[in-house]
């Protein structure tokens, strides 16, 4: 591939391969992520030369990826042929499953209609972290909370599926909703619960929660109030194990873990007045001492 000038050299790179292999690409030691991404086809590349297979990493959030060519042709997802013969340039995959994370597509000087692949050697690569280009939380702000109490364990409070969630279950409070979970057993272990609503520990009756994920995105997670405090006794349990998946908040550009509360929205907790006071000590006690001395009040 010739050295092309460019006004700006710092802002691209003219890089050889050889045809017919694969390459993982990383931009820096850890692989930095890219908004968006232009590839100029050398006019070298011809239409019977092998062609050229990349994979490329990211770290964030990719649930989409716009690919086109310099005539305004976008190219689909999930286009990469088994067949390295079948193979045109932009054809890609998006792995967006973030224990893999990756990006591949290829690169050759073919293109099904002859004599067209001069208007096909620029390449845009545009990432979205979310699908569409807008993130769904967008839509979730602003929705009042409803004044009507709905019970965890009244079907009908459930709008969109008409069943109580059961085991292994992802759990949607939605955006608007007044969800107040009144279940007198143990849950059982749901896969996922989303708060954009707001979920309430109902009063009078201990909980015991269990979910693989809590994500309070932009609801609430209520366990009392200032003026009304919760007074039973409520656990929530966090399950699964190291390898477990792991939970991608696109909007956020976050890998959040496993086995986590994670919080973007509110999470408020008022308990039974503390019948203890704490005190500081005025020396340390050691291992043995059948006395400590501490702050007088």
């Amino acid at each position: 591939m010739a050295y092309q000038k460019k006004k700006k050299p710092a802002d691209s790179w003219a890089v050889p391969f050889v045809l017919g292999h694969k390459y993982k690409i990383h931009w820096g030691a850890t692989g930095l992520d890219f908004d968006s991404m232009q590839i100029e086809v050398s006019s070298r590349y011809k239409e019977n030369d092998p062609g050229l297979y990349f994979v490329h990493n990211f770290t964030d959030i990719r649930a989409e990826m716009d690919i086109s060519l310099n005539d305004g042709e976008l190219i689909p997802n999930d286009t990469i042929s088994a067949v390295p013969q079948n193979w045109r340039s932009g054809q890609h995959v998006l792995y967006e499953d973030m224990r893999i994370k990756e990006f591949h597509f290829v690169i050759n000087g073919a293109y099904p209609t002859p004599g067209v692949m001069e208007a096909k050697r620029n390449i845009k690569f545009v990432a979205h972290r979310c699908s569409g280009g807008e993130c769904p939380v967008d839509a979730f702000i602003g929705i009042p909370i409803e004044i009507d109490p709905r019970y965890w364990s009244d079907a009908n409070a459930w709008a969109t599926t008409n069943v109580v969630p059961m085991a292994g279950d992802d759990v949607l409070v939605e955006a608007g909703w007044n969800m107040h979970l009144d279940l007198e057993e143990a849950t059982p272990i749901y896969n996922k619960i989303e708060i954009n609503g707001r979920l309430t520990l109902a009063q009078g009756m201990d909980h015991y929660l269990k979910a693989k994920i809590i994500l309070i995105r932009v609801g609430e997670l209520r366990i009392g109030t200032e003026g009304v405090p919760y007074t039973k006794n409520a656990v929530i349990e966090l399950m699964g194990e190291k390898e477990s998946d792991t939970i991608a908040i696109e909007d956020q550009g976050v890998e959040a873990g496993n086995k986590i509360i994670a919080n973007l929205g509110k999470i408020t907790m008022y308990g039974k007045q503390r019948s203890f006071k704490l005190a500081r000590l005025t020396k340390p006690a050691a291992q043995g001492d059948t006395s400590i001395s501490i702050v007088s009040d």
